[in-house]
């Protein structure tokens, strides 16, 4: 997240530049956008978690435990914790990829913090210690394998790359502090690919991230990761509109669960009408004109260019850049005035997976402005 003084000498653009820079930014690896991890746990004996998107199949490989006697168990990252620190992750290279050279991460000091800094505000149970040390040990030693096909009229070409996210980490917290005051650091170090992937992150709404995974497991806050991902990639396209997005397909990228897909529609329709409330609530509270346009067809659904949840940036002066201010995205206090407000809304269910079709992202995402398309919403 970015955040810019709010004693700014020389303002831009009068009262909105100022709601502008108000948002409250975080950030997710790209690969996360368009699939996402489990929200269940595949369990111990579940080898692979495999999606497919477009043309690109996703083979996530958990880490994997050698017992004696027990033999092999895999840890696998899953729920709402493992997408709040995949957004932290993300987030920290954003921040960091102008000076960090050496891609290491240091996680803070106290488990308390960390889970401020993940907007759970509350002291850590006895069990948060060895679950979060759980959740990023998963996430430290698990891998993925991407195979893309590509058809021309003569070839399939077939790519396969293995991206390995963390090179080496060293966590751990104590429940009691200790009498020198001083804790061993904990850290993690990505690996290159990695790092080059998390430093091109779709920006969020850090608001929109905390209500979406104050409740349930994750999957309205997948949704809005992949309509992030998948509005920006259309407004960066030709088309002012997505082909027609088939309930069928939208249940096997999101819903595999359901034994009925009207049973998935009708809960998958629930859970975007509550996203597209926030999404357009976070708009109008950054002062910013237009909404999210989609319409809900007869077999699915269709996208329409339309303003990102995360308004793009005015470029602004040398010495408003010195004003700059690094904030802890989810655990800073709200405006009073903020109107993104949690809505009474059904529990969550679990959806498997959200895809959207291959996109090279924009490093320098905030500087490109967009025009909102009019579209009427379905």
């Amino acid at each position: 997240m970015e955040e810019f003084a709010s004693q700014n000498p020389r303002p831009m653009g009068g009262p909105q530049w100022k709601q502008l820079n108000r948002q409250r930014r975080v950030y997710l690896m790209p690969d996360f956008c368009r699939i996402s991890l489990p929200i269940r746990n595949p369990g111990p004996d579940a080898a692979e978690w495999v999606r497919v998107n477009g043309s690109r199949t996703y083979v996530l490989h958990p880490q994997t435990v050698t017992t004696p006697g027990k033999g092999i168990t895999h840890i696998w990252p899953y729920g709402k914790k493992a997408r709040l620190l995949m957004v932290w992750i993300s987030t920290q290279v954003v921040r960091q990829k102008k000076h960090n050279t050496s891609r290491v991460i240091m996680l803070p000091s106290t488990l308390r913090q960390l889970m401020e800094d993940l907007g759970i505000q509350r002291k850590p149970r006895k069990t948060d210690y060895e679950d979060f040390k759980r959740q990023i040990g998963a996430l430290s030693y698990f891998d993925m394998t991407i195979t893309e096909m590509k058809t021309t009229t003569e070839t399939i070409w077939q790519d396969t790359k293995k991206v390995t996210l963390v090179e080496e980490s060293h966590i751990g917290w104590s429940r009691y502090t200790p009498k020198n005051g001083v804790t061993e650091g904990s850290y993690i170090q990505l690996t290159q690919e990695t790092w080059d992937r998390m430093a091109k992150s779709t920006p969020l709404s850090a608001d929109m991230v905390e209500i979406l995974t104050s409740t349930g497991r994750g999957a309205e806050f997948d949704i809005y990761a992949w309509l992030s991902q998948r509005i920006y990639a259309l407004n960066h396209s030709h088309a002012y509109q997505t082909p027609l997005i088939t309930w069928k397909s939208l249940q096997n990228q999101m819903g595999s669960n359901y034994a009925e897909t009207r049973n998935f529609v009708t809960r998958f329709k629930q859970s975007l009408k509550h996203v597209t409330a926030l999404w357009n609530a976070a708009l109008a509270d950054a002062g910013a004109e237009g909404r999210l346009h989609y319409s809900i067809e007869k077999g699915g659904l269709r996208l329409y260019r339309s303003p990102v949840s995360v308004v793009p940036k005015p470029k602004c002066s040398d010495h408003a850049d010195t004003l700059h201010q690094e904030a802890n995205p989810l655990s800073q206090k709200k405006d009073s005035k903020s109107t993104v407000k949690v809505e009474d809304f059904p529990s969550d269910q679990s959806y498997d997976v959200l895809a959207t079709p291959p996109i090279s992202t924009d490093e320098d995402w905030d500087q490109i402005p967009i025009e909102p398309m009019e579209f009427k919403q379905g």
